[in-house]
């Protein structure tokens, strides 16, 4: 069974288990930060009240991965979970890669939440003045995601939320 194929119970019963044996190991060794599974963020094992947390957030975002790979585009890559692949992605001179990194970094600052879909998100990037020009005049984005400048309405600094600037 893939993580795609857990639903609810199962994958946090699936984080539980990956967050427990992460820990653990990390007490074993005597260092005072664990790895969390899929993003790669250090996490302290002494401290649990934060561990419902940490596991919430990992849930939310193998969720948000989830939902990416039905409702996104289908030439993205997979959704990346860790910062430091979103940030290569970012990096990328193909703009769609960059974009997708984007989307990424908005997605984990809204905290794995209530965020638009990709093809909303990309619309209103595309109308971003802050957005990078190699990804704003990118025909086949253009094409692809009709500026559009509605996806900030209401949320006031938009280059905060899509990780721009």
């Amino acid at each position: 069974m893939t993580i795609v194929e857990l639903c609810g119970s199962q994958l946090e019963q699936h984080v539980e288990r990956l967050f427990a044996a992460e820990r653990l190991k990390a007490v074993v060794a005597g260092k005072k930060y664990a790895i969390a599974p899929y993003n790669d963020d250090q996490f302290p094992v002494h401290c649990e009240l934060l561990f419902p947390h940490y596991k919430r957030m990992m849930v939310a975002a193998l969720s948000a991965r989830k939902k990416f790979r039905e409702t996104g585009p289908s030439w993205a890559p997979e959704l990346p979970l860790a910062s430091s692949d979103y940030e290569k992605m970012i990096c990328s001179k193909d703009s769609r890669i960059a974009l997708v990194g984007f989307f990424e970094n908005s997605l984990a600052c809204a905290n794995w939440g209530s965020h638009p879909l990709f093809f909303v998100y990309a619309s209103g990037v595309m109308a971003c003045e802050h957005t990078p020009e190699h990804i704003r005049n990118d025909f086949q984005l253009r094409k692809e995601f009709s500026p559009c400048a509605s996806f900030f309405s209401g949320i006031g600094q938009a280059p905060c939320v899509v990780g721009l600037r």
